[in-house]
């Protein structure tokens, strides 16, 4: 159980970014939420390469997870779905300089291509995010099912 949860995790933290939208906002945290979005739908579109253009090098995720090993779990949530889905709340961005903080919820689905899924999860996930090199890349992200 653990273990799905953990690839289940993995990708709704590329799932998790689907919330762009709404009010009006500062440049820079319009562009972090332009880059959740993309991962996001990265993920949604099965690219794990694009998704993980937006990890840092650094990355550090649940139990120590590093950037490879978050790859390898969308990896795994690509090949064991034929279809993927995401569903966030709202973004709680904060931002200070060249850092910034985003917790959402999030309900993460897979299935084999039928249009109900077999498979959902909802996470409570907490990111933080450096922004270099003119991008925004996340560098921790923590997430826990929610029941």
């Amino acid at each position: 159980m653990e273990a799905r949860a953990r690839v289940s995790g993995g990708l709704l933290l590329a799932v998790a970014l689907a919330a762009a939208g709404g009010c009006a906002r500062s440049p820079t945290e319009q562009a972090l939420r332009e880059r959740i979005g993309a991962m996001q739908a990265a993920v949604e579109r099965r690219e794990v390469s694009a998704f993980i253009e937006g990890v840092d090098e650094d990355f550090v995720g649940v139990g120590g997870m590093d950037r490879d090993s978050l790859r390898n779990l969308v990896r795994i949530h690509v090949l064991r779905n034929a279809r993927i889905g995401a569903t966030t709340g709202p973004l709680s961005v904060q931002v200070e300089g060249e850092v910034a903080t985003v917790d959402f919820d999030a309900v993460l689905t897979g299935s084999q291509g039928t249009l109900i899924p077999e498979r959902a999860q909802a996470y409570r996930i907490r990111t933080h995010w450096r922004f270099e090199d003119g991008d925004w890349r996340v560098v921790v992200a923590d997430w826990e099912p929610v029941l």
